[in-house]
Order: structure tokens, then sequence, then C-alpha cells
């Protein structure tokens, strides 16, 4: 897959933040446009949690002003 344009493609990952407690972690949640190399989200929770993820999705999604089902024309 590839991106032509801003918000067609993004990645994310879930990077392990240590804390000044042993073997206690925060995690960033963060999402990357491939197109732009541009952060388009980011939070840091207490936990990890696939509601988290799809919450932080769903505000991306509201301030990039992406609509439900929107997709790349090439996969249509």
């Amino acid at each position: 897959m590839s991106a032509t344009a801003p918000n067609q493609l993004y990645s994310w990952d879930i990077t392990y933040l240590p804390t000044a407690i042993k073997g206690q972690f925060y995690y960033l949640y963060l999402f990357l446009d491939i197109f732009s190399s541009q952060i388009v989200g980011w939070q840091v929770f207490a936990e990890e949690s696939s509601h988290y993820a799809s919450e932080l999705l769903r505000d991306i999604v509201g301030r990039e002003g992406l609509q439900p089902g929107q997709s790349h024309p090439a996969f249509r």
C-alpha cells in the first residue's frame, strides 16, 4: 500500500515509556500520516488497551474531517 496524498494511510505504534517504578510503564499511542510523515495524533495512557487506541483514532478522524467509509480511490 502507498499514499499519494495526506490522510489516505496511517501507521501507528505503542511505545513503552518507563516510570520511576521498576516494571511500571506509561504507553504512548502515536498515529503517523504515511504521506506527509506528520503525527496526526498521540496520547499517553497508564495502561495498554484497544479501547484507548480506538478512541484516539475516532478523535483523529473527527479532527481530520474524514468521512465514515472513506477510502483511497484505488481500493474502491
